[in-house]
């Protein structure tokens, strides 16, 4: 048996510790998160709710809605998952264990909205939902006692046909559709909208889920599903410009997006967790200061 010297062994602990320290990365790594998404535009299997992996794309279902048309999906500050069903226009409480959709009041159109399509739902760190209607372009607060919508500010104030929602402790954040997809800042006592900046992605949006994640990341989900039930993008958005980039495709027919309820405090914004990634340069740099070690504890056998 070869022992080696208290220099060798330091030097051999030194290499290994430093390749170890690259190849599991804990100071840059960011975990893409799970949501909860609802394939309500899909060919078959449709209206279940799903989670899904946002960095790879996977899904795990969860099980089926019972309602035709959920869009809108919305953590609520109490950990409820609200749903907004665009066919009956119906504001739903889902579990997130059973997929199961509940009607928050037993009649359709439970809101009173106006006929529309492609709605989108927040909700805020006071516990208020917000709904914003993408051929009115107007924002709508949901008001419990009894359940009913009231516009905000003046109809057409959002100036946007905005399809997504998501909301955390300064504003309300919405996407357009349309062929050069734009982000906005939402003030939710106004209803007006401040545009921060074009996604750049190169491809139109029709409807699309929103989320964002502990760290203040915004997260979207387009639906692709006509003509032919394309994949769906997930799409990471630079809160600051707008710009978009696409993270990795999934399951075709989603349009809608939820992580956690809202963050309501600046503490943890833009803030990486962090968590072990691997890493090229660790596994080259690992594999490098194994062999010398071995070698420093074998020499006969690299003669």
């Amino acid at each position: 048996m070869v022992v080696l010297g208290g220099t060798q062994l330091r030097q051999a602990v030194i290499l290994v510790a430093v390749a170890f320290g690259l190849l599991v990365n804990w100071s840059l790594g960011l975990a893409a998160p799970f949501a909860f998404t609802v394939n309500s535009d899909a060919a078959e299997e449709a209206d279940r709710l799903l989670r899904v992996d946002l960095e790879t794309g996977l899904v795990e279902d969860v099980g089926p809605t019972g309602f035709g048309g959920i869009e809108g999906l919305s953590f609520g500050v109490d950990g409820t998952l609200y749903g907004f069903d665009d066919i009956r226009r119906m504001l739903v409480a889902i579990s997130p264990t059973a997929g199961t959709a509940t009607a928050l009041a037993p009649l359709v159109d439970n809101l009173g909205l106006p006929v529309g399509l492609d709605f989108g739902l927040a909700a805020t760190c006071d516990g208020a939902l917000y709904v914003s209607a993408e051929n009115t372009a107007s924002l709508y607060r949901v008001h419990f006692d009894p359940l009913r919508l009231r516009i905000v500010g003046t109809p057409g104030a959002l100036n946007a046909n905005i399809t997504a929602m998501v909301a955390d402790y300064e504003a309300l954040w919405g996407v357009s559709a349309g062929e050069d997809p734009q982000l906005f800042r939402i003030n939710p006592s106004t209803g007006e909208t401040t545009q921060v900046g074009s996604l750049n992605i190169d491809q139109s949006v029709a409807d699309a889920g929103m989320a964002m994640d502990a760290s203040g990341q915004l997260w979207m989900v387009i639906d692709r599903s006509l003509p032919n039930f394309d994949s769906s993008p997930i799409i990471t958005i630079d809160r600051q410009t707008g710009r978009g980039q696409v993270v990795s495709l999934t399951t075709p027919g989603l349009e809608s997006l939820t992580i956690r309820p809202p963050l309501c405090t600046s503490e943890r914004l833009n803030q990486p967790h962090a968590v072990p990634t691997l890493t090229t340069a660790g596994f080259a740099i690992l594999a490098l200061a194994l062999s010398l070690l071995v070698g420093r504890m074998y020499p006969s056998r690299f003669l």
